[in-house]
């Protein structure tokens, strides 16, 4: 049987040598050992179809429990890795769109999730596996939120031409007008002393809540004039690693990285990745990539949506190592048989369903193979 390459997924969360998961397009929890790059199902989320988009596509690890994060899901489902049963955090009955914010307390007892719709975030405490508070966050103009960040137990984000700031342990609100920008802003991360801005146009900005913008980098690349409008975010998010702030493209091939110390970019050339923008804009979910995890403050574990794969950046040596994680032959026949007793029409456009249509074929093969030569085997008994 032809294994399928590891599903994508919007984070992996790695723990001693592990990585879990859930898969963007498949209604499963999913664990890779990192060292032989096999990938299993756990199990099935509950109420999940197989196939659905984004129905949960973040998870959270704390202790032995794996928390499934919603995207057009129902609550947080949460799996007990030692007695493999489920329970629920009950959120909203509403079906939405959600997002994760990556910040935790040093403690890493609570996450924080943001309904985009409504503008509320909800603080959720692991430990105690309830939903704690609630925040509102004004809506602006009908902008929607860029990239959070946790800074000092404040939540950071980006908020059309302003940062939006929540203050977890006083439950205030404030907002920071950004003067001297174009159009507006989407990602946001910290460097220790300040923040790193980008939005929709071709600059990056150096911010500071009490001084304003001290710099701005301006981005002169071939790569990014390739651009028909930007009526979309120039990057999909951005990481601060060592040396450098790290961009990772939305709709272009090229990753940015900029010196903290002298403001210099440059640009980092995968192999086997150049797309067109309109190739580009037909891959699945048509983004180029998603960060699928940050490993040892190091390792960037990038999926690229042209191959279906995964390579890592070394974030220190500079270079690119390709990975080959992969469903093993034993989840894929547990895959098909879901899709088989589930699914009624499979998409020749998606390379997801296309190869479990491909396992669903082996397997049932496999199966009627089997009858065939027990039935053999019977004849053969009865006229000897």
């Amino acid at each position: 049987m032809q294994n399928l390459l590891i599903p994508w997924s919007d984070n992996w969360w790695i723990e001693k040598g592990k990585a879990w998961f859930c898969a963007g397009e498949i209604g499963a929890l999913f664990c890779v050992n990192m060292s032989n790059q096999q990938c299993e199902c756990v199990g099935w989320i509950p109420g999940c179809s197989v196939i659905q988009y984004r129905q949960y596509s973040n998870c959270i690890k704390h202790g032995r429990y794996i928390f499934c994060l919603p995207g057009y899901g129902k609550g947080i489902w949460y799996y007990d890795s030692e007695k493999s049963v489920w329970d629920k955090i009950s959120i909203n009955d509403q079906n939405r769109i959600w997002t994760c914010i990556n910040a935790h307390v040093s403690d890493n007892s609570r996450i924080w999730i943001q309904d985009e719709y409504i503008g509320k975030i909800y603080e959720i405490n692991l430990e105690q596996k309830v939903l704690e508070k609630e925040y509102i966050v004004p809506q602006y103009s009908r902008e929607s939120v860029g990239e959070y960040i946790f800074v000092e137990d404040k939540i950071y984000s980006a908020l059309g031409d302003r940062i939006c700031c929540i203050d977890i342990k006083k439950a205030t609100l404030n907002l920071y007008s950004i003067y001297g920008i174009q159009g507006r802003l989407h990602t946001i991360v910290y460097d220790g002393s300040d923040f790193w801005l980008s939005g929709y146009c071709k600059e990056i900005y150096i911010w500071n809540p009490e001084q304003g913008i001290k710099d701005i980098v301006k981005l002169s690349s071939s790569e990014i004039e390739l651009l028909p409008d930007m009526q979309m975010p120039l990057f999909l998010t951005s990481i601060s690693l060592g040396r450098y702030i790290w961009y990772i493209p939305f709709k272009t091939n090229e990753i940015i990285y900029v010196d903290k110390v002298t403001h210099q970019f440059f640009s980092l050339q995968i192999e086997n990745e150049y797309q067109s923008y309109e190739e580009i804009d037909n891959n699945l979910i048509n983004h180029k990539y998603l960060v699928e995890y940050v490993d040892r403050d190091r390792y960037i574990g990038i999926y690229s949506l042209k191959n279906q794969s995964i390579f890592e950046i070394d974030t220190v040596s500079l270079c690119v190592k390709s990975k080959r994680y992969a469903l093993g032959t034993a989840t894929m026949k547990i895959l098909a048989e879901k899709c088989y007793e589930q699914v009624e029409v499979m998409s020749e456009k998606n390379d997801v369903e296309r190869a479990l249509f491909t396992a669903i074929f082996d397997v049932h093969r496999e199966k009627k193979e089997k009858i065939q030569s027990n039935i053999g085997d019977m004849v053969f008994q009865r006229v000897k």
